[in-house]
Protein backbone atom coordinates (compact mmCIF):
# COMPACT_ATOMS: atom_id res chain seq x y z
CA UNK A 1 0.00 0.00 0.00
CA UNK A 2 1.01 3.07 -0.99
CA UNK A 3 1.49 5.93 1.51
CA UNK A 4 -1.21 8.32 -1.04
CA UNK A 5 -3.26 6.09 -0.91
CA UNK A 6 -2.92 5.61 2.75
CA UNK A 7 -3.68 9.45 3.03
CA UNK A 8 -6.48 9.02 0.71
CA UNK A 9 -8.04 6.27 2.81
CA UNK A 10 -7.11 8.86 5.90
CA UNK A 11 -9.37 11.52 4.37
CA UNK A 12 -12.17 9.46 3.10
CA UNK A 13 -12.50 8.02 6.78
CA UNK A 14 -12.29 11.74 8.26
CA UNK A 15 -14.67 12.91 5.83
CA UNK A 16 -17.30 9.79 7.06
CA UNK A 17 -16.88 10.65 10.31
CA UNK A 18 -17.83 14.18 10.06
CA UNK A 19 -20.53 13.64 7.51
CA UNK A 20 -21.92 11.62 10.61
CA UNK A 21 -20.77 13.12 13.52
CA UNK A 22 -23.88 12.81 15.58
CA UNK A 23 -23.91 8.85 14.75
CA UNK A 24 -20.57 8.77 15.57
CA UNK A 25 -20.56 10.04 18.72
CA UNK A 26 -24.12 8.48 19.83
CA UNK A 27 -22.06 4.94 18.92
CA UNK A 28 -18.69 5.97 20.12
CA UNK A 29 -20.52 6.71 23.99
CA UNK A 30 -22.43 4.24 24.10
CA UNK A 31 -18.78 1.26 23.36
CA UNK A 32 -17.39 3.79 25.72
CA UNK A 33 -19.96 2.35 28.21
CA UNK A 34 -20.45 -1.22 27.44
CA UNK A 35 -16.18 -1.15 27.86
CA UNK A 36 -16.15 0.94 31.15
CA UNK A 37 -18.12 -2.26 32.58
CA UNK A 38 -15.92 -4.66 31.44
CA UNK A 39 -13.00 -2.56 32.74
CA UNK A 40 -14.37 -2.14 35.64
CA UNK A 41 -14.87 -5.76 35.60
CA UNK A 42 -10.70 -6.26 34.86
CA UNK A 43 -9.71 -4.12 38.10
CA UNK A 44 -11.86 -5.83 40.23
CA UNK A 45 -10.12 -9.44 39.41
CA UNK A 46 -7.16 -7.94 39.24
CA UNK A 47 -6.86 -6.62 42.69
CA UNK A 48 -8.90 -9.77 43.94
CA UNK A 49 -6.11 -11.62 42.55
CA UNK A 50 -3.38 -9.47 44.36
CA UNK A 51 -5.49 -9.46 47.64
CA UNK A 52 -5.61 -13.83 47.40
CA UNK A 53 -1.70 -13.47 46.83
CA UNK A 54 -0.94 -10.78 49.89
CA UNK A 55 -3.09 -12.78 52.26
CA UNK A 56 -1.30 -16.33 51.31
CA UNK A 57 1.67 -14.61 51.56
CA UNK A 58 0.82 -13.22 55.00
CA UNK A 59 -0.47 -16.44 55.99
CA UNK A 60 1.04 -17.42 59.50
CA UNK A 61 -0.01 -20.31 61.78
CA UNK A 62 -0.83 -18.79 65.49
CA UNK A 63 -1.25 -21.39 68.19
CA UNK A 64 -3.14 -19.89 71.57
CA UNK A 65 -2.22 -21.61 75.01
CA UNK A 66 -4.80 -22.27 77.49
CA UNK A 67 -4.71 -20.87 81.38
CA UNK A 68 -1.84 -23.59 82.41
CA UNK A 69 0.59 -23.38 80.02
CA UNK A 70 3.56 -21.44 80.98
CA UNK A 71 6.69 -19.14 79.54
CA UNK A 72 8.70 -21.78 79.79
CA UNK A 73 6.29 -24.03 77.75
CA UNK A 74 6.36 -21.30 75.50
CA UNK A 75 9.58 -20.51 74.69
CA UNK A 76 10.42 -24.47 74.50
CA UNK A 77 7.84 -24.82 71.59
CA UNK A 78 9.35 -21.60 69.87
CA UNK A 79 12.67 -23.21 69.79
CA UNK A 80 11.57 -26.76 68.70
CA UNK A 81 9.33 -25.10 65.98
CA UNK A 82 12.70 -22.73 64.30
CA UNK A 83 14.07 -25.90 63.46
CA UNK A 84 11.48 -26.86 61.48
CA UNK A 85 12.11 -26.48 57.38
CA UNK A 86 9.03 -25.19 56.76
CA UNK A 87 8.84 -22.11 59.22
CA UNK A 88 10.91 -19.12 58.51
CA UNK A 89 10.55 -17.62 61.30
CA UNK A 90 8.37 -18.42 64.62
CA UNK A 91 7.51 -15.18 66.71
CA UNK A 92 6.07 -14.73 70.32
CA UNK A 93 3.71 -13.13 72.25
CA UNK A 94 2.99 -13.68 76.10
CA UNK A 95 -0.29 -12.24 78.04
CA UNK A 96 1.04 -9.30 78.66
CA UNK A 97 2.60 -8.08 75.48
CA UNK A 98 -1.19 -9.57 73.82
CA UNK A 99 -2.64 -7.28 76.16
CA UNK A 100 -0.62 -4.61 75.30
CA UNK A 101 -0.93 -5.00 71.73
CA UNK A 102 -5.30 -5.18 72.49
CA UNK A 103 -4.74 -2.11 73.62
CA UNK A 104 -2.77 -0.62 70.77
CA UNK A 105 -5.38 -2.09 68.12
CA UNK A 106 -8.13 -0.34 70.09
CA UNK A 107 -6.67 2.88 69.89
CA UNK A 108 -8.82 5.74 71.74
CA UNK A 109 -10.96 3.23 73.29
CA UNK A 110 -8.20 1.34 74.77
CA UNK A 111 -9.77 2.69 78.26
CA UNK A 112 -11.85 -0.19 78.02
CA UNK A 113 -9.28 -2.64 78.96
CA UNK A 114 -8.51 -0.96 82.09
CA UNK A 115 -8.38 -3.27 85.18
CA UNK A 116 -8.17 -6.77 82.85
CA UNK A 117 -6.58 -9.10 84.01
CA UNK A 118 -3.18 -10.58 81.67
CA UNK A 119 -3.62 -14.16 83.07
CA UNK A 120 -7.57 -13.45 80.95
CA UNK A 121 -5.53 -13.05 78.05
CA UNK A 122 -3.91 -16.15 75.92
CA UNK A 123 -0.45 -16.34 75.13
CA UNK A 124 0.46 -17.47 72.01
CA UNK A 125 2.95 -18.44 69.45
CA UNK A 126 2.73 -17.31 65.48
CA UNK A 127 5.09 -19.41 62.93
CA UNK A 128 5.54 -17.61 59.59
CA UNK A 129 5.84 -20.08 56.89
CA UNK A 130 8.14 -20.24 53.82
CA UNK A 131 5.66 -19.94 50.35
CA UNK A 132 6.03 -23.47 49.45
CA UNK A 133 4.33 -24.55 53.19
CA UNK A 134 1.65 -22.05 52.80
CA UNK A 135 -1.29 -24.29 50.90
CA UNK A 136 -4.12 -25.58 52.91
CA UNK A 137 -2.69 -28.93 53.13
CA UNK A 138 0.55 -27.85 54.19
CA UNK A 139 -0.29 -26.05 56.96
CA UNK A 140 -3.29 -28.50 58.36
CA UNK A 141 -0.28 -30.88 58.81
CA UNK A 142 2.18 -28.21 60.33
CA UNK A 143 -0.88 -27.15 62.22
CA UNK A 144 -1.30 -31.28 63.54
CA UNK A 145 2.47 -31.27 63.91
CA UNK A 146 2.37 -27.64 66.08
CA UNK A 147 0.20 -29.41 68.82
CA UNK A 148 1.89 -32.34 69.37
CA UNK A 149 5.34 -30.10 70.56
CA UNK A 150 6.55 -31.49 73.78
CA UNK A 151 5.81 -29.41 77.09
CA UNK A 152 3.30 -27.57 74.50
CA UNK A 153 0.35 -29.63 76.04
CA UNK A 154 -2.49 -27.08 75.50
CA UNK A 155 -3.06 -25.72 72.29
CA UNK A 156 -6.69 -24.35 72.49
CA UNK A 157 -7.09 -22.82 69.05
CA UNK A 158 -4.94 -22.87 65.91
CA UNK A 159 -5.88 -20.47 63.32
CA UNK A 160 -4.15 -20.05 59.81
CA UNK A 161 -6.40 -17.83 57.46
CA UNK A 162 -6.61 -20.63 54.59
CA UNK A 163 -10.29 -20.95 54.83
CA UNK A 164 -10.52 -16.98 53.58
CA UNK A 165 -7.94 -17.92 50.98
CA UNK A 166 -9.93 -20.34 49.99
CA UNK A 167 -12.69 -18.46 49.69
CA UNK A 168 -11.34 -15.49 48.07
CA UNK A 169 -9.82 -18.58 45.13
CA UNK A 170 -13.19 -19.67 44.49
CA UNK A 171 -14.99 -16.21 44.26
CA UNK A 172 -11.84 -15.13 42.13
CA UNK A 173 -13.03 -18.31 39.84
CA UNK A 174 -16.22 -17.50 39.74
CA UNK A 175 -15.32 -13.94 38.50
CA UNK A 176 -12.84 -15.05 36.05
CA UNK A 177 -15.73 -16.98 34.33
CA UNK A 178 -18.29 -14.20 34.79
CA UNK A 179 -15.52 -11.71 32.89
CA UNK A 180 -15.20 -14.24 30.46
CA UNK A 181 -18.57 -13.97 29.91
CA UNK A 182 -19.01 -10.23 29.92
CA UNK A 183 -15.86 -9.97 27.43
CA UNK A 184 -17.97 -11.63 24.68
CA UNK A 185 -21.07 -9.75 25.19
CA UNK A 186 -19.15 -6.44 25.49
CA UNK A 187 -17.69 -7.70 22.14
CA UNK A 188 -21.01 -8.83 20.30
CA UNK A 189 -22.72 -5.36 21.73
CA UNK A 190 -19.59 -3.89 19.96
CA UNK A 191 -20.01 -5.51 16.75
CA UNK A 192 -23.44 -5.01 16.56
CA UNK A 193 -22.76 -0.67 17.32
CA UNK A 194 -20.42 -0.62 15.07
CA UNK A 195 -21.18 -2.68 12.02
CA UNK A 196 -24.97 -0.85 12.22
CA UNK A 197 -22.83 2.59 12.08
CA UNK A 198 -20.87 1.76 9.42
CA UNK A 199 -24.27 0.38 7.34
CA UNK A 200 -25.70 3.83 7.64
CA UNK A 201 -22.40 5.59 6.28
CA UNK A 202 -22.55 2.59 3.51
CA UNK A 203 -26.06 3.75 2.43
CA UNK A 204 -25.61 7.36 2.63
CA UNK A 205 -22.72 6.76 -0.26
CA UNK A 206 -24.45 3.89 -2.31
CA UNK A 207 -23.89 6.24 -5.09
CA UNK A 208 -20.75 7.25 -4.90
CA UNK A 209 -19.67 3.19 -4.21
CA UNK A 210 -21.80 2.60 -7.39
CA UNK A 211 -19.52 4.82 -9.35
CA UNK A 212 -16.16 3.41 -8.05
CA UNK A 213 -17.61 0.45 -8.56
CA UNK A 214 -18.17 1.01 -12.12
CA UNK A 215 -14.84 2.38 -12.78
CA UNK A 216 -13.43 -1.09 -11.39
CA UNK A 217 -12.58 0.08 -7.26
CA UNK A 218 -11.92 -3.61 -5.65
CA UNK A 219 -13.82 -4.32 -2.56
CA UNK A 220 -10.33 -4.02 -0.83
CA UNK A 221 -10.49 -0.81 -1.65
CA UNK A 222 -14.03 0.02 -0.62
CA UNK A 223 -13.35 -1.61 2.85
CA UNK A 224 -10.61 -0.01 3.64
CA UNK A 225 -12.16 3.57 5.27
CA UNK A 226 -14.26 1.33 6.36
CA UNK A 227 -11.95 -0.81 8.71
CA UNK A 228 -10.32 2.46 9.72
CA UNK A 229 -13.38 3.73 10.65
CA UNK A 230 -14.57 0.58 12.62
CA UNK A 231 -11.43 0.69 14.20
CA UNK A 232 -11.57 4.34 15.19
CA UNK A 233 -14.95 3.82 17.22
CA UNK A 234 -13.59 1.04 18.94
CA UNK A 235 -10.57 2.35 19.36
CA UNK A 236 -12.20 5.56 20.60
CA UNK A 237 -14.54 4.12 22.80
CA UNK A 238 -12.15 1.74 24.43
CA UNK A 239 -10.44 5.19 25.26
CA UNK A 240 -12.82 7.16 26.79
CA UNK A 241 -14.08 4.41 28.52
CA UNK A 242 -10.64 3.83 30.63
CA UNK A 243 -10.32 7.57 31.30
CA UNK A 244 -13.76 7.43 33.07
CA UNK A 245 -12.39 4.23 34.48
CA UNK A 246 -9.38 6.06 36.11
CA UNK A 247 -11.43 9.08 37.26
CA UNK A 248 -13.75 7.45 38.81
CA UNK A 249 -10.97 4.97 40.56
CA UNK A 250 -9.18 8.19 41.81
CA UNK A 251 -12.66 8.98 43.24
CA UNK A 252 -13.69 6.30 45.04
CA UNK A 253 -10.13 5.94 46.41
CA UNK A 254 -9.31 9.59 47.24
CA UNK A 255 -6.10 9.43 46.87
CA UNK A 256 -5.42 6.33 49.27
CA UNK A 257 -5.10 3.24 47.30
CA UNK A 258 -5.29 0.88 50.05
CA UNK A 259 -7.60 -1.14 51.71
CA UNK A 260 -6.95 -2.57 55.10
CA UNK A 261 -8.41 -5.80 56.59
CA UNK A 262 -7.02 -6.07 60.36
CA UNK A 263 -3.27 -5.49 60.66
CA UNK A 264 -2.49 -6.36 57.03
CA UNK A 265 -2.92 -3.34 54.32
CA UNK A 266 -3.91 -4.28 50.56
CA UNK A 267 -2.57 -1.65 48.32
CA UNK A 268 -4.39 -1.37 45.11
CA UNK A 269 -3.58 -0.87 41.43
CA UNK A 270 -5.06 0.65 38.17
CA UNK A 271 -4.73 -1.62 35.25
CA UNK A 272 -1.47 -2.58 33.80
CA UNK A 273 -0.06 -0.70 31.02
CA UNK A 274 -0.26 -3.69 28.74
CA UNK A 275 -3.98 -4.65 30.05
CA UNK A 276 -5.02 -1.03 28.67
CA UNK A 277 -2.81 -1.19 25.40
CA UNK A 278 -4.68 -4.55 25.22
CA UNK A 279 -8.18 -3.40 25.77
CA UNK A 280 -7.86 -0.42 23.29
CA UNK A 281 -6.13 -2.87 20.47
CA UNK A 282 -8.78 -5.73 21.11
CA UNK A 283 -11.76 -2.85 20.66
CA UNK A 284 -9.87 -1.66 17.79
CA UNK A 285 -9.98 -4.92 16.48
CA UNK A 286 -13.42 -5.89 17.21
CA UNK A 287 -14.30 -2.57 15.30
CA UNK A 288 -12.54 -3.52 11.77
CA UNK A 289 -14.44 -7.42 12.23
CA UNK A 290 -17.66 -5.23 12.70
CA UNK A 291 -16.45 -3.16 9.66
CA UNK A 292 -15.58 -6.25 7.82
CA UNK A 293 -19.31 -8.11 8.59
CA UNK A 294 -21.04 -4.61 7.53
CA UNK A 295 -18.93 -3.99 4.09
CA UNK A 296 -19.27 -7.44 3.05
CA UNK A 297 -22.85 -7.89 3.76
CA UNK A 298 -23.19 -4.42 1.91
CA UNK A 299 -20.98 -5.40 -1.14
CA UNK A 300 -22.84 -8.61 -1.43
CA UNK A 301 -26.31 -6.57 -1.64
CA UNK A 302 -25.21 -4.52 -4.26
CA UNK A 303 -22.90 -6.87 -6.29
Amino acid sequence: MTLARLAYFVRRTAQSLRQSLMVQTVAISTIAIAMLVLGAFLLLLKNLDQMADRWAAEARLVAFLSEDAGPSQLALAAQEAARWPEVESVGTLTRAEALASFRKALGHDAALLDGVDPALVPASLTLRLHPGARGPEAMNALAARLGTLPGLGAVEKLDHGQDLVARFRDLQGFLELAGGILAALVAFAVIFIISNTVRLTLYARQEELAIMQLVGATDAFIRAPVYLEGAFQGGTGAIASLAGLRILYSIALKGEPVVRFGQIEFPLDFLSGWAVVGLVAGAATVGVLAGHLASGRFLRGHA
